[in-house]
């Protein structure tokens, strides 16, 4: 056929064009469809509905499964609702889209840490770290799992660069002042718990943790007042400062 002579006709061209753009055109509308379930998830969040969050964020990864932000979000509600195996499993699928998703490396991190399995945490706190050197919160939840490891001086170095990273942290001043405690540096640790108990007067746990080191430098009467001011803050608490007290009578 002589196309100069016999054109095609302007609805085959269409036709034409509209069969071609299908894979662009499809791969948009699921991008789209995704996102408007991850705001209409995110806004569930915000009002303290994880249920009806987690749905949407299912919604979105079944509307897309190649968003790392869907997975990413997802895995977020899994992890904070305890359902450490699931968000682990996002987290992962998260990473392998998009292997420089630094804050999927370290939040897995915490999913693995909160199962025990605390090298696994390390290596994830790590990567992180690795792909973003000037976050904080990688070097902070490191530290933890150091100082549960009974690293301390690792884990001090670790808090160190987080709190310079992010000053002001009244749980990261509070948990390096534990890890210095532990090395037996009582001085810079009532210099953390100071600082703690300045930025968040009501965190029983570091009036607790101060009151301990005054025992320890023989000051009862500081140990006291903070010992009680721990259990006004936390009744809980009452029974371990009891028998903290006990131990010294």
């Amino acid at each position: 056929m002589n196309f100069a002579k016999h054109p095609l006709p302007v609805t085959f061209l269409f036709f034409l064009a509209f069969v071609f753009c299908i894979p662009a055109w499809a791969q948009t509308s699921r991008a789209d469809t995704a996102n408007s379930y991850l705001a209409r998830g995110n806004s569930w969040l915000e009002k303290g509905d994880t249920t009806r969050a987690i749905a949407d964020f299912d919604l979105a990864v079944a509307s897309d499964p190649n968003s790392a932000s869907a997975l990413f979000s997802r895995a977020e509600v899994r992890r904070t609702t305890k359902d450490f195996a699931g968000a682990i499993a996002d987290y992962s699928k998260a990473i392998k889209l998009n292997p420089d998703f630094a804050k999927a490396w370290c939040n897995r991190g915490l999913a693995f840490r909160n199962q025990g399995k605390l090298e696994k945490a390390i290596e994830d706190f790590t990567q992180a770290i690795q792909l973003d050197p000037d976050g904080a919160a990688a070097y902070y939840y490191r530290g933890t799992v150091l100082s549960a490891k009974r690293q301390f001086e690792a884990a001090i170095a670790d808090y160190d660069v987080a709190i310079r990273l992010k000053p002001n942290q009244a749980a990261m001043l509070n948990d390096r002042g534990v890890a210095q405690h532990q090395v037996g540096k009582l001085t810079e640790a009532i210099a953390d718990y100071n600082e703690a108990i300045k930025l968040n007067s009501q965190m029983a746990s570091a009036w607790l943790n101060r009151g301990i080191a005054y025992l320890e430098q023989g000051q009862h009467d500081a140990a006291k007042r903070d010992f009680e001011e721990c259990v006004r803050l936390d009744v809980g608490l009452k029974s371990t400062v009891e028998q903290l007290l006990q131990a010294v009578r």
